[in-house]
């Protein structure tokens, strides 16, 4: 089932790769497919796909013939690993799913501060710089809240539980747990504590 999840967030992450490329080369999806293997499956295993996904779609960034290996694969790829790698930080410890969408922001502010940085390096002009940061901290936040949106699907098909899905059900406003706290007081009152307990 982790095998089958895995390649189907890599394909994913590639058709949304192809449709960024078209849109600028730039552009990276690399934080949804992270974001998604970090809650579905393990941190370990989204910061092996967090590299591999850097290293093959900077390739992508840097265009072809002689540019391939250039300073804009290695800004991309810088970029993107450090994306990836704060998404991930903050991910693992949200509870919520709209402290997942601020995780894709913090990605998306430390990617665009590895990139100014880079251009201020590299001596590019201010307007390409801050242009390139804008897609990177846009991308990734337009990708987590994708995410978010696909979280749920992706929970329902696989039956997994992640903590997003454990607060919901911990939720006292359902309507089942409301009936439970009026109709039997200590019937509620156990299960809520064996459920600490567990």
């Amino acid at each position: 089932k982790k095998m089958t999840i895995l390649a189907l967030i890599l394909i994913v992450t590639l058709l949304l790769q192809w449709i960024c490329y078209i849109i600028d080369p730039r552009v990276s999806p690399a934080v949804f497919g992270v974001m998604l293997t970090c809650l579905l499956l393990s941190r370990h295993v989204a910061e092996i796909v967090n590299v591999a996904l850097a290293l093959s779609m900077a390739l992508l960034a840097g265009g072809s013939g002689s540019t391939l290996f250039g300073s804009d694969s290695i800004i991309a790829m810088a970029s993107m690993l450090v994306t990836g790698e704060a998404t991930i930080l903050v991910a693992e410890k949200s509870e919520k799913r709209g402290a997942l969408i601020a995780s894709g922001t913090v990605g998306g502010i430390a990617g665009a501060f590895v990139v100014g940085a880079g251009g201020i390096i590299l001596e590019y002009s201010w307007n390409s710089t801050l242009i390139y940061a804008g897609l990177v901290m846009a991308a990734a936040l337009i990708l987590s809240v994708f995410c978010v949106g696909m979280l749920s699907v992706w929970e329902n098909v696989f039956d997994i539980v992640t903590p997003a899905r454990l607060h919901e059900l911990a939720n006292t406003n359902h309507p089942l747990l409301k009936k439970m706290m009026k109709t039997a007081p200590g019937t509620y009152h156990h299960s809520m504590m064996t459920a600490s307990l567990a």
